[in-house]
């Protein structure tokens, strides 16, 4: 399954509650990195410059960066954040109601609407690795950054959720599905992202994953969209997508009498690039 192609993205960011599935599964079971990551960016964003004027948020979701920027800020920025999604750029106008410095708008990642120099920061978290063209976009990114003014993206590790990605390929095995296609973040990572910028980027890492009490919010995950990669096109059949998912929750089950809960491990981080000049 090609996660970069705009049907899947499309289905997965229709609107915000798959992505907020995540978004509150990394929240209430997610450990290590010793803090939010969207407040980590903007702490080494304000390092770089303190004082932004404007800010390009792209691929926004459900605002996350948005409050992150808010809380360390204040309401002094312009914030502009851009999304594919009508969907979730009318959640995040939603958010934005009451605030008269920031705006939401639909646009492409790799043509971005504004003249060169344009905003003091740029984000692009967690998305571009569903963009067709990365170094496009990320060109794009740094062609409308101000001398002086700072990028981000933040993505995953190289092997994100190994523990529940092996089981995911045992249940489509199981049921004689040939497995996984490749990791979207395969595509853009912490170990291959920096080859995208158009200067070299510094790389800030950390250690993470879920621990599990229970199956059911590990499940609940899967099925917010994970599930599709191990599926293929039988994740259409929902009648086999409850089987993949009862037997999913059965493994971890297991796991979780085995070893008292279901440990994931993973890795994430961001690049940050200064524009000279």
């Amino acid at each position: 399954m090609d996660t970069s192609d705009s049907r899947y993205v499309a289905s997965q960011y229709a609107t915000e509650e798959k992505l907020q599935i995540r978004i509150d599964t990394h929240r209430h079971y997610g450990i290590g990195q010793g803090g939010d990551i969207f407040d980590r960016v903007t702490q080494a964003m304000t390092q770089v410059q303190a004082h932004p004027e404007r800010i390009l948020d792209v691929g926004p979701g459900t605002g996350t960066w948005y409050r992150a920027m808010r809380g360390a800020l204040g309401p002094l920025p312009f914030y502009t954040g851009m999304d594919q999604s009508e969907g979730m750029i009318a959640s995040l106008r939603q958010m934005l109601i009451g605030d008269s410095r920031s705006k939401a708008m639909v646009g492409d990642a790799q043509t971005l609407p504004w003249p060169d120099g344009t905003f003091a920061w740029v984000g692009l978290h967690f998305m571009l690795y569903h963009v067709p063209d990365i170094a496009r976009a990320l060109s794009e990114a740094y062609r409308v950054l101000q001398p002086g003014g700072v990028l981000t993206a933040c993505t995953n590790g190289r092997e994100p959720y190994r523990e529940l990605w092996e089981l995911g390929d045992q249940v489509a095995h199981e049921l004689g599905l040939p497995g996984a296609a490749p990791l979207m973040s395969d595509r853009f990572n912490l170990s291959n992202g920096a080859a995208f910028f158009p200067d070299p980027p510094r790389v800030y890492s950390f250690v993470g994953g879920f621990r599990f009490p229970q199956a059911e919010p590990a499940v609940r995950y899967m099925a917010s969209g994970p599930i599709r990669s191990h599926l293929g096109e039988a994740a259409d059949d929902p009648d086999m997508t409850v089987r993949a998912l009862n037997r999913l929750a059965d493994l971890i089950q297991e796991r979780i009498a085995q070893d008292g809960v279901f440990e994931v491990h993973s890795s994430s981080g961001f690049f940050l690039l200064e524009k000279q000049g």
